[in-house]
């Protein structure tokens, strides 16, 4: 009688035992698995940009999950007699690109890079792509002059616009820069209109519109026209006045939209950031026996 009770007992202490087992390795087997899905992000984006993405064709993440996870349980479902029902992988849907995370990525890049920084010493000469995420996503666009003054004289920027400013002076070559700004499909056309914001900051400068004389308001254009020669035909002062720029646009999404372009740009072939996340949700369904269960993680890049 004793023996017996003992025997049950150790029963139900080695069942729930198993069963503690199972949902550990559940755990951990499900967590591997996510981490190895994140492994199959765009090469040549992270190669070149350091962006961490992953194309979000569930039905291809899900048979990878399932497949990931099989193989782990396989050595143990012999001890814990642990199988896999079903592997699910969903991604959230998104129209804006997931924006937020993808600005949130290249912040963090940008202030690390502030210890770390790389200038890229060639870029992009045309910027006529097609499919391109700024053609179809809105934003608002630059600043007034007025305003453009004010980032001119501050000299640095915080929070999240930081990271983003840094990350673009560090990753983005001028020319590159300007098409940040205004977007048109060549050097020349962003040359001329970073020429004209230039000419308009100068102008506000020198008080243009604040003189009503009209010998002295030809005298001030002329002048600010002048400073603008100057600026232009110096990188260093053309540069400096496009971060104050960039600076002004760094947190908007159109910016982000822009330097999304750029990418798809230069990483070319096929890819297209529509196609593209930066998490997803991992749902694995087990069975131990008659016993069933659920993991269910998020799996994101974060910085």
């Amino acid at each position: 009688m004793i023996l017996t009770s003992l025997m049950a007992l150790f029963s139900i202490i080695f069942t729930i035992s198993l069963d503690r087992a199972a949902d550990s390795i559940s755990d951990v087997v499900t967590a591997n698995a996510g981490s190895s899905l994140m492994t199959e992000c765009n090469k040549d984006l992270h190669d070149k940009f350091g962006v961490l993405a992953i194309n979000k064709d569930e039905d291809h993440l899900s048979r990878l999950a399932s497949y990931y996870i099989s193989e782990s349980i396989d050595g143990v479902k012999r001890f814990v007699h642990l199988e896999l029902n079903a592997a699910i992988v969903n991604v959230e849907t998104s129209q804006n690109l997931y924006v937020a995370d993808f600005k949130n990525q290249i912040s963090a890049l940008g202030l690390k890079s502030l210890v770390f920084g790389k200038t890229k010493e060639s870029g992009l000469t045309s910027f006529a792509g097609t499919n391109l995420p700024s053609h179809s996503h809105s934003g608002f666009s630059l600043p007034d002059a007025k305003s453009l003054v004010s980032f001119l004289n501050a000299g640095k920027t915080i929070g999240e616009g930081a990271g983003i400013l840094s990350y673009v002076k560090n990753i983005f070559t001028l020319e590159e820069q300007e098409y940040l700004l205004f977007g048109h499909p060549t050097v020349e056309e962003n040359f001329h209109s970073t020429r004209n914001t230039v000419f308009a900051i100068r102008c506000v400068i020198d008080g243009v519109d604040a003189i009503e004389d009209p010998i002295a308001l030809a005298a001030a254009i002329l002048q600010a026209w002048q400073e603008t020669d100057e600026i232009m035909s110096n990188r260093t002062e053309t540069q400096r006045y496009v971060d104050a720029m960039c600076a002004a646009m760094s947190t908007s999404n159109k910016f982000a939209y822009r330097i999304m372009d750029i990418m798809q740009m230069t990483v070319g072939g096929n890819f297209n950031f529509e196609n593209y996340t930066y998490e997803f949700d991992l749902i694995a369904q087990y069975k131990r026996g008659k016993k069933h269960g659920t993991v269910t993680q998020k799996h994101s890049y974060v910085f």
